[in-house]
């Protein structure tokens, strides 16, 4: 008789549909490994499964391997090409190796096919602000938010739109409204530190993104923005750590690497920066930003491949304005060091043009009649009287420094030259003149606007001022450095303030002849304001309210500023030097003639030319354009005798 067959135990496979479900519960639970092994083994068994194709791309997303989610969304797709989530996750991936315009594609298919996707919404309108098309970029947020009232991301990007359109109380409406969904705290907090970045608050916006960074601990935008309010708080020794794991975090993207060669260039470490722009070039070659920042270190050639990428960004027509502007300004560099000036003058103007063009489309317009106002209101309040009935007042401490002038006229020059001395610090461009002078205005009552609202403070409130001040000052240099320097260009509009505050603290005025300072204004693209200086018209007119108010200065507060002429510091660095050091109170020291080895942040326009000894190549720059300038030669003209 023949035995029975063997009675067997094994259980049948588990269904796709479990098998998805239990992949799912290992993602809600952040454990992404195991829901990645399970989501592997599972395919083993249905590998034509697009459920689980689809949850393992999404897990090759959320550990930073773009290049495996867009392979197996990409089977998904020829499956199901018409899919609104793939498209979508294909474009998020898209939008991460920085594809924007494949990226925009596959979103606007996935809403063709689903109009309601609020994800999908909020991302397209990502790209269109990139692009700088505001206003396509606020109707998606719009969408998004009428597709899901509690999607907080929108909320806050709209928020950040309306910021930079000067709608300042559209911006904070957009905030309130915020609700407690998924994240919403964070996406508020992201949007509120942007905010007080754009106001010049730098300080403000570490606390937010602080804060934010504590509840999205992975998130590479927030950890991307507090290094970059770091930097403008003039702490990048802060934001290098921080950038170098942005990189390990996402080392297929280059603009990590973008963002970490301007910090390192930042600090004084060129080698470094030029080896992180060009591996951002490795991955992304036509990458516009890399481009430009290598330009500006001068190590482009006219006739190089990287030069041919960048004409071959301004021909096309995709390139958003603010990328167009730095592109043209950054070609106007490479040909102005090949020796083509007529070349490099035609990029120089054409970026001030798009520079013009972009502010007067957010309704921001240099106003020749308010900064004249301005200073009319400033002779009319500071006066001989004025200083002469407050003689007694202010704090006596001569640890801080204040050094004023133009923009490009030497100011950062003259900081590194003090800051090389052992006993000094060099703080930077502080914004906390200007923001005293907002604090005058309220503990005034707000009666009267600055700088009217002066004559009313009292001497307890001049000297609360000051001691928060000297207070700032301390917590930069760690109380370490008997000066402290403060080289905002500004500060020359607020000497009569600095010394109503400080009486015996050293004031330095930084001049160059007004035609290389105006065309060397008119060639930058400086990060932000400066309105007046992307037309010569409107440059000519700033510098002469500049040299009006400094006469005043000078006639009203004699043998109290320093004149420090850019020209002569470079004709004669060691004599000019000797002088500079003197007038701040301090025993000379030959560091100071080796000022581009301090190593110290600097955050300005003049980061890459402070970093060399004195060069001469500044000097008279203005006649190597002088054929081309047109126009301009007959506005500069005005200016040929005046210091």
């Amino acid at each position: 008789m023949a035995s029975p067959p063997p009675i067997t135990t094994q259980k049948p496979p588990e269904s796709s549909e479990t098998l998805c479900l239990r992949v799912q519960k290992f993602l809600a639970a952040q454990q992404l490994k195991k829901a990645e092994n399970l989501c592997r083994r599972s395919l083993r068994t249905y590998p034509k499964n697009l459920n689980l194709k689809r949850l393992l791309g999404g897990i090759c997303m959320l550990t930073h391997r773009p290049t495996d989610a867009e392979r197996l969304f990409r089977d998904v797709l020829d499956k199901e090409p018409k899919d609104p989530a793939t498209l979508t996750n294909l474009g998020t991936v898209m939008m991460f190796t920085d594809r924007m315009n494949e990226a925009e594609t596959a979103f606007k298919l996935a809403l063709e096919l689903r109009p309601d996707l609020a994800g999908t919404l909020d991302q397209l309108g990502q790209i269109y602000h990139a692009q700088e098309h505001l206003d396509e970029a606020l109707e998606c947020y719009e969408k998004a938010i009428e597709a899901d009232p509690t999607y907080t991301r929108s909320h806050a990007r709209m928020a950040v739109i309306y910021m930079s359109k000067g709608e300042k109380a559209k911006a904070f409406k957009s905030l309130r409204t915020i609700g407690e969904g998924k994240d919403g705290k964070a996406h508020a907090k992201v949007a509120l530190g942007d905010m007080y970045l754009e106001e010049g608050l730098p300080g403000r916006a570490v606390r937010y993104y602080s804060e934010a960074g504590r509840k999205m601990p992975e998130n590479m935008d927030i950890i991307r923005k507090l290094a970059d309010a770091y930097n403008q708080c003039g702490a990048a020794e802060r934001a290098s750590p921080l950038l170098e794991r942005v990189v390990q975090l996402k080392p297929e993207s280059p603009q990590g690497y973008v963002a970490l060669s301007s910090n390192l260039t930042n600090l004084g470490h060129m080698e470094e920066g030029e080896e992180a722009i060009r591996t951002a070039l490795m991955l992304a070659p036509s990458h516009p930003g890399a481009l430009c920042q290598l330009a500006m270190m001068d190590k482009i050639s006219p006739e190089s491949k990287e030069t041919e990428r960048m004409l071959g960004l301004i021909r096309g027509k995709r390139l958003p304005a603010s990328q167009r502007i730095a592109v043209h300004t950054g070609l106007g560099r490479i040909y102005e060091k090949s020796g083509d000036f007529q070349l490099s003058f035609a990029h120089y103007s054409t970026s001030a043009r798009l520079r013009r063009a972009n502010f007067e489309r957010n309704k921001q317009v240099y106003r020749r009649e308010t900064t004249t106002r301005s200073v009319d209101m400033f002779i009319e309040v500071f006066t001989p009287e004025f200083f002469e009935q407050r003689k007694d007042w202010g704090n006596p401490s001569e640890v801080p420094v204040f050094i004023g002038g133009l923009p490009r006229s030497g100011t950062t020059l003259t900081e590194q030259i003090i800051a090389a001395h052992p006993q000094a610090f060099g703080a930077g461009e502080l914004m906390d003149i200007p923001r005293i002078s907002d604090a005058a205005v309220r503990m005034a009552g707000r009666k009267r606007r600055a700088p009217r609202c002066f004559p009313l403070l009292t001497e307890a409130q001049v000297d609360q001022l000051a001691s928060q001040y000297l207070s700032r000052l301390e917590k930069l240099s760690q109380g370490e450095a008997t000066k402290v320097t403060n080289k905002l260009p500004g500060n020359f509009m607020h000497m009569g303030l600095i010394a109503l505050l400080f009486p015996k603290a050293p004031v330095i005025h930084c001049k160059r002849i007004p035609q290389d300072s105006l065309l060397s204004c008119f060639f930058t693209n400086f990060a932000n304001g400066h309105l007046y200086s992307y037309d010569i018209g409107d440059l000519a007119h700033y510098w002469r309210q500049y040299k009006r108010i400094m006469d005043h200065w000078e006639a009203v507060l004699p043998d109290r500023i320093l004149q420090v002429q850019y020209e002569d510091t470079i004709a004669e660095p060691e004599l000019r030097s000797r002088a500079l050091i003197n007038h701040c109170g301090l025993e000379w020291d030959d560091t100071c003639l080796s000022f581009h080895k301090v190593d110290r942040p600097i955050m300005t326009a003049s980061k890459l030319q402070v970093r060399q000894p004195i060069y001469k190549t500044s000097v008279a720059r203005w006649k190597r354009y002088e054929p081309w300038l047109g126009p301009m030669n007959d506005i500069l003209a005005e200016f040929a005798d005046v210091l």
